[in-house]
């Protein structure tokens, strides 16, 4: 039996929480561009399931990073004001 698909914004809370560096820098970068791409969109915005696991993610990326805040700060910016929530 095949594995069930995951969202693109699970897979992103994923591996924001890595233990890995490498992971979470790739993920970080990504999650701009993604970010910047879907709000964009026709169909763009995000439901409020889906803004719950991109912070979760961003959340356990501050909390497992290695370095002072400078490796999130940007993108947990750019979700604060997909949110309105600044």
């Amino acid at each position: 039996m095949a594995p069930a698909m995951q969202s693109a914004e699970l897979q992103f809370a994923q591996r924001l929480a890595s233990s890995e560096k490498g992971v979470r820098d790739r993920a970080v970068r990504k999650l701009r561009q993604y970010l910047s791409a879907r709000t964009q969109s026709d169909s763009g915005g995000f439901s409020q399931e889906e803004l719950l696991k991109i912070w979760k993610g961003l959340f356990y990326c501050m909390w497992v990073q290695d370095e002072p805040l400078l490796q999130v700060t940007q993108p947990l910016i750019e979700f604060l004001n997909l949110c309105h929530c600044g």
